[in-house]
Order: C-alpha cells, then sequence, then structure tokens
C-alpha cells in the first residue's frame, strides 16, 4: 500500500486524570472533642487529550541513508573495549513524540543517557566523538526514529545525520559490540520488514502477542500477554525471510510490530513500527524490556513495581458525599484481611500490605458503638501503621506545643494499642498540612520522625526527578516522599457515592456519565501505569474507601483488585509493599544518585568500574556485588556506596 503521509505522531489518550484530594476532614457523631472541620477538596488536574505531532514524507527514500545492510561497516571489532555505562539517545529535532517516551523511561530506570540533537550539531558525530582506542562512550544507541527524519524548512526532508555521520555510527556499533534500538520506524527491507500499511489504533486498537524470542527478550512481561497497542499510528508489516530477522511481537495476521534485525557485521537492531509518547501505556510495558536488551542486562539504575496503599483517617469517621458520615466496622476491617490474605496467595502481590494512616482519638472511646477499635487490634499484625496525628488537626498555624501533643500522642496510644509494624520516624500529617511550619516540623523531629508524605499534586510537593523526593525545607533531616492522590475520593463508600460524584465532575469532560465499571477500569488503568514504569510514590485513600458496601467488596479492594488482574495479565514481576521508612530510604538514596553523577566503564564480563562526585549509593542492575545486594524479578542488583571522588571496581565474574 503506498502512502500519501508518514505521520510520525501519537495520538494521546488522556491517561492521567487526577483529582487531587486531600486527605477528609473527619467529621465524628455528636461527640466531645471532636467538632465539625473544614474539607479540603484540593484541585483538578486534567492531562492533555489529543496531540498530533508533525508528519514525515510520502516517501523517505531521498532522505534514508543509502544503505542498512551487511556490508556498511569497515573496521574490524575492537578487542578487549570498554564501555561507558551510558546510552546515546539520537533525535532529529527534539520534537518527536517519541522522544519523551525514551526519556521517561530511562529516568524512571535512572540510565544515565546523553541525547544528542542532531539537528543543532551538523556534522558532529564523528568517530572521534564515539570512541577512541579501546574507549567506547556509549553502551548502547536509540534512535528516535529510524532515519532521524525533519523538515528544516517546513517543505523538504531530510535526515538529520549527514551520511557519514551515519557511517561513523554503524562503524561504532560494529566495532564496539554496541546494540540499537529504533524506537519508532517505517518499516523497510533492510531492517527485516516486506512492504507496510498503516493504522491508526485511535481508531481501530491493535492487539498483538510476544513470539518465543519475544518472551525471552522482554523476560518480565507475562508470557502469555495480549498486548494491545493503541492512540498510537502503526505500520504493519510481514517480516523478510532471511537470516538475523527475529519477530519478537506480532498480531494474528503474522505483521511484526517489534522486529530484531542481527547483520553479518555484528550489528543488532530492535524496530518497532508504532509510534508512542509519555502517554502510551504500551511503550510503558515494553521500555523497560528494551533497555535491558540494549544494555545486554548490565547498567546503572533498577526497577522495581511499588504498590504503597496507605488508608488515611483510620479509627475516625469521613463525611460523605451522599451525607452522613461513615466509620469502618468490624466487618469491615475482618473483609479487608480476607482480601488482602487472598492476594498475598499470589507470587506477584505475595508482599502486599495495606497501610492504616491513623488517628488514634477514634480508637479511646468517643465511637459508641465501637467494633472497629477491638478488631483493628486483634489484626493489628496483618497492617503497617503510619501516624496520622491524633484528632487530624491541620499543623499548617499551630504552636509547637499543639504539633507536639497531635503526633505525640498518636505515638503513645499505638504503642497502648500494641501495633507491632508501627514506627515513630513515619508521619502522613492531617491534610499534608504542617510541611512548612518550622514548629510543627521542630515538633515531629524531637519526636523521632523522618520521614513525611508530600503531594505531588502540588509544584510544592511534586518529585523533583523520577522516584526522588526531597528534604523538609524548615527542618531538613525530615524527609519528604511525594505521594499519588487518586480519583477514589475521600468521601465516597459505595459505588453510587463514587459514581455520582465523579460524573458530577468529570461529566462535561467525558460527555456522560461514566458506569462504576468504566470508572474502575480508567483508574485502574492509572494505577497499573504507575507500576509498570516502577514509580516509587505511594498511593493516597481513605478509610471510608474500605467499607463493606455488599457484606464483602470495599470500592478500595475493587480498584486494587482490577488493578492486580490488569497488571498481571501483562507482567510477571512481583508487586512490593515495604514499610514507609524502608521506601522513603529507597527513596532517599534514588535522590542522592540522581544528583551524584555517577559513571561507569564496563569491560564487558570482566569488571564495572564506578565514579561518583557526590556520595551516594549507585544500583547496579546484572552485578552481585558486596553484601547489599538482591535478586529482583530473576536479575542481580547491587547497591554500592560511594563517597564523593571514589572510584570502585566490581568483578562481574
Amino acid at each position: 500500500m503506498k502512502l500519501n503521509r508518514h505521520p510520525l505522531a501519537s495520538r494521546v489518550a488522556l491517561m492521567f486524570v487526577a483529582l487531587a484530594a486531600g486527605c477528609s476532614a473527619p467529621e465524628g457523631t455528636q461527640t466531645p472533642g471532636l467538632g465539625q472541620r473544614d474539607v479540603q477538596r484540593g484541585i483538578v488536574a486534567v492531562g492533555p487529550t489529543t496531540s498530533i505531532a508533525p508528519t514525515m514524507p510520502t516517501n523517505l527514500t531521498t532522505a534514508r541513508p543509502t544503505a542498512w545492510n551487511d556490508s556498511v561497516s569497515r573496521v574490524a571489532p575492537v578487542a578487549s573495549p570498554v564501555l561507558d555505562a551510558r546510552l546515546l539517545v539520537l533525535s532529529a529535532d527534539g520534537n518527536e513524540p517519541t522522544l519523551g517516551a525514551i526519556r521517561q523511561a530511562l529516568d524512571y530506570v535512572g540510565v544515565p543517557y546523553t541525547v544528542w540533537i542532531a539537528r543543532d550539531r551538523p556534522g558532529a558525530l564523528t568517530a572521534a566523538v564515539l570512541s577512541n582506542g579501546l574507549q567506547g562512550a556509549y553502551q548502547g544507541v536509540i534512535l528516535a526514529t529510524d532515519s532521524l527524519v525533519y523538515s528544516p524548512d517546513g517543505a523538504t526532508w531530510a535526515s538529520a545525520l549527514t551520511p557519514a555521520e551515519w557511517q561513523s555510527l554503524w562503524d561504532y556499533e560494529s566495532a564496539y559490540g554496541v546494540r540499537q534500538i529504533t524506537w519508532y520506524t517505517w518499516p523497510v527491507a533492510d531492517l527485516g520488514f516486506q512492504s507496510p500499511s498503516a493504522l491508526n489504533t485511535s481508531v481501530t486498537p491493535l492487539t498483538t502477542t510476544l513470539t518465543a524470542a519475544g518472551r525471552a527478550t522482554f523476560p518480565t512481561l507475562n508470557p502469555s500477554i495480549r498486548f494491545t497497542i493503541r492512540d498510537a499510528y502503526t505500520y504493519l508489516a510481514r517480516p523478510v525471510s532471511a537470516a538475523g530477522v527475529t519477530p519478537l511481537l506480532v498480531d494474528a495476521n503474522g505483521n511484526a510490530l517489534a522486529l530484531a534485525r542481527d547483520w553479518t557485521d555484528g550489528r543488532q537492531n530492535i524496530a518497532l513500527t508504532f509510534d508512542s509518547s509519555v502517554y502510551t501505556p504500551h511503550i510503558q510495558v515494553l521500555a523497560y524490556g528494551l533497555i535491558n536488551w540494549v544494555t545486554r542486562g548490565l547498567f546503572l539504575g533498577e526497577r522495581h513495581a511499588y504498590a504503597g496503599v496507605q488508608v488515611d483517617d483510620f479509627f475516625l469517621g469521613n463525611v460523605l458525599w451522599s451525607g452522613g458520615v461513615y466509620r469502618l466496622n468490624a466487618l469491615d476491617l475482618t473483609q479487608t484481611r480476607t482480601w488482602q490474605a487472598s492476594k498475598r496467595l499470589r507470587p506477584v502481590t505475595a508482599d502486599l500490605r495495606l497501610d492504616m494512616v491513623f488517628n488514634a482519638e477514634g480508637a479511646t472511646g468517643i465511637y459508641s458503638p465501637d467494633t472497629l477499635t477491638p478488631a483493628a487490634r486483634l489484626y493489628q499484625g496483618d497492617f503497617k501503621w503510619i501516624n496520622h496525628t491524633f484528632t487530624h488537626e491541620n499543623l499548617n498555624a499551630v504552636t509547637y506545643a499543639v504539633a507536639r501533643s497531635e503526633i505525640g500522642d498518636n505515638i503513645t496510644t499505638a504503642r497502648t494499642l500494641g501495633l507491632r509494624n508501627f514506627n515513630a520516624a513515619n508521619l502522613v500529617t492531617g491534610e499534608i498540612s504542617g510541611l512548612r511550619n518550622p514548629e510543627a516540623m521542630r515538633a515531629a523531629f524531637d519526636l523521632g520522625v523522618r520521614y513525611v508524605v508530600s503531594d505531588s499534586s502540588r509544584p510544592e510537593g511534586a518529585a523533583p526527578s523520577p522516584n526522588a523526593g526531597k528534604a523538609n525545607a524548615v527542618v531538613p533531616a525530615i524527609f519528604e516522599v511525594p505521594r499519588r492522590p487518586t480519583n477514589l475520593f475521600f468521601n465516597v463508600s459505595t459505588p453510587a457515592e463514587w459514581t455520582g460524584e465523579y460524573n458530577q465532575i468529570y461529566r462535561a469532560f467525558w460527555g456522560r456519565d461514566l458506569t462504576y465499571a468504566e470508572l474502575i477500569e480508567r483508574e485502574s488503568d492509572v494505577l497499573v501505569q504507575y507500576l509498570v514504569r516502577g514509580e516509587t510514590s505511594p498511593w493516597m485513600f481513605h478509610q471510608a474507601n474500605l467499607r463493606a458496601y455488599d457484606g464483602r467488596r470495599s470500592l478500595l479492594t475493587d480498584l486494587l483488585d482490577a488493578t492486580f488482574t490488569r497488571y498481571e495479565a501483562i507482567m510477571s514481576v512481583p508487586v512490593l509493599s515495604p514499610t514507609f521508612d524502608t521506601l522513603a530510604a529507597r527513596v532517599i538514596d534514588r535522590t542522592n544518585y540522581n544528583q551524584c553523577n555517577a559513571t561507569g566503564a564496563i569491560r564487558p564480563g570482566q569488571s564495572l568500574t564506578l565514579h561518583v562526585d557526590r556520595d551516594c549509593t549507585v544500583p547496579v542492575t546484572g552485578a552481585a556485588y558486596g553484601t547489599t545486594r538482591e535478586t529482583y524479578a530473576g536479575q542481580a542488583i547491587s547497591y554500592v556506596r560511594l563517597r564523593a571522588g571514589e572510584t570502585l571496581t566490581v568483578p562481574l565474574r
């Protein structure tokens, strides 16, 4: 099929619709000491809807390099090379939607990389830039598009690399054994494809499956995954029948959507025939496998799947959207415990434990009857517990004495209740307040608090870089971990309440009311993306969300059931639910790593030499070194502590 246009684009679906609802202001029954409080609703943050990127010309043969064939490399392999632990990301003009997807994937894993905007550096990609004797500057190469085509004048099209630059790149890859990913390609025979046709998956989503080779290349995916590509321009092409051509991802008609090609000069490439952006879930599913492949499984950085399910306001009641107040009872907690136990029987969610973020005032007899507190004492070992202050006081303007009482009384009551899985170092302030109040933070520090959550939907609470946090602005010894708000609002406890409030807020946006099933589908999709890309931020929910609305199920368990079911359908990587202090320690390590300019020099199969400019712990995937290491999802991950200016060599044998 002859195409009139070659859209290098993605129709981007709305994937992240987040109501940044703050903690509920708990309202008790008519009980002394538990009065009316203001409700903080937060803000509505809506992501982009549709984005069409620039298109490319009908015929790329005039812009494409003269050959992607077996004879292009003119150099002999380098014996015993040393490769910098860094990827080269090549972009035509910096405007490709794929460039955002590539950067997002690398940033979440923590792999060092250099973005080379070829348009801005004409003729500069030379052999001297790529290598010097035995030293290679990059361990892998990623092309944003196959030929880095762009329009310099809006009318004509050309490759941003000259023929000499392409030749230098191919020579480098061949001589130093460096792999390449072509993140989005027009299928051509030289890359292993037959003639293509086009498909707009915004109209017709495309279902694909992994081949045997694909399962080996993407080992963290569910081998039986039915992989759906949607909201991205896609090309359909069968593979050519030739040595070194290996389909990895195919559709029902035998078209190869991901294809590996090995050339006889030693170069290796994986090409994807579908576009992507930071908002397309399909690339998030494949991204880690692509990174792992292009680095040959050895790189600086790491990826885990985290589910930090934090349930605020435990022991208190929430004012409901439909009216009245709801506080959990023994049945609700028993059903939650039973549900959690069922999840822990599954390999992927065996580590799951909910964090009950509690206000102990609600356990001191102000509710009558109170079946929740005895049940909580009975089942307390099944959950994790986080201080949420005694009465849920807003700490923005309180004195030291008030803050100390709020935080300290909760610690004391936690010990009285016998909460074993409790650490006084962890704190979630009511309404995420007090983080800029020196008196409140000083009181928290004096009581042993070292870790708090911030609101990632607010500029002051957002992560400064992927999977990072920051020191508190007024007491730097307290560390802030960004937490994700969700669209499961604090003031809903039944499907009718949730759909009612959700549709009131978003009816105009969606153009209609969503059903409960549709709401669950959309919101679980967001959580699945957090899991897939390895985000450390915990998730915010509230105690009313655990109401057993039909005697068994709750809104939160419905949402998490859908999330984990969808996750297990695509991934085989276990989900981790560490204690908040353990999670915070990892976020601190990642924050320092993001800032320490860690570098590595790889002697393939022999050693990895690390160097840092500042104190930090360097995560190394693919190396088993020292005592601080683990095996996760079948891969060794070592955590190497280095001081500023230190160099250390890690053996790989």
